[in-house]
């Protein structure tokens, strides 16, 4: 037994096991050849260009770049809730971890002597009641796997819905519209990594990135635990 599966069956015998951990390790792609590197989708390595894929190219984004671990399917999208809804503290430690190897190992990997990690901020109300930000605790393991600074530079003003309980990408814009603003530092000619567990419209990617952007963030890259795949499967990488 390898000793990562040791470690995490000896934390979690009772949840998904270090057997489930082998066994996504073994099929993860460290390379990221099973994603667009623009918006984050399931794509086959053959179905990316240097503009992005077939869903993305046309399309203006915010960010430069994406990376991310998984589509939110079995077993990361049980992690994800084990974190978020029952305080699982290890899956953040583990899923920052292996989302800071992966992007360290990524062939469009981008880093300079400025580069931060920044979650997505939570409504304090929010945060209060959970007591904790799941991004904010991913964040800081991925800047210590990264080697690169932590750094909060967002905050959320406004009190919104559960992205994850809208229907539709039009109603999650508005929803987060105008939701976030600045610390007010000066990110000139930083590169940032901007965190956050799962992206669905990417709107809240969006509305942060525009905010880092007129901060003076030279490089943006939305980084994803996992995202929701709302395109035409068919097309995409299983």
């Amino acid at each position: 037994m390898s000793l990562m599966k040791s470690y995490w069956n000896e934390c979690f015998p009772s949840i998904c096991g270090g057997e489930v951990v082998g066994e996504f390790e073994k099929n993860h792609d460290p390379l990221g050849h099973d994603y667009c590197w623009r918006c984050g989708v399931n794509m086959a390595i053959e179905g990316v260009t240097e503009y992005g894929c077939a869903y993305c190219k046309n399309e203006t984004l915010v960010w430069d770049g994406a990376y991310r671990l998984s589509n939110y399917n079995a077993p990361v999208r049980n992690w994800v809730i084990n974190l978020k809804y029952k305080k699982v503290w290890g899956w953040s430690q583990y899923l920052g971890d292996h989302l800071g190897r992966h992007i360290m190992t990524h062939p469009r990997f981008s880093s300079n002597d400025k580069t931060i990690v920044c979650p997505v901020p939570l409504f304090v109300l929010r945060r209060w009641r959970r007591g904790f930000n799941q991004a904010e605790e991913i964040a800081k393991k991925l800047s210590l796997s990264m080697g690169v600074d932590y750094l909060s530079v967002l905050k959320r003003t406004k009190r919104t819905k559960q992205q994850a309980l809208i229907k539709t990408d039009l109603e999650r814009k508005k929803n987060v519209r105008n939701a976030f603003k600045a610390r007010y530092c000066d990110l000139t000619g930083y590169h940032v990594y901007l965190v956050d567990d799962v992206k669905r419209s990417g709107a809240t990617m969006t509305e942060c990135a525009k905010i880092l952007r007129n901060m003076g963030a030279s490089k943006i890259y939305a980084t994803l635990v996992s995202i929701t795949n709302t395109k035409n499967h068919k097309l995409q990488s299983k």
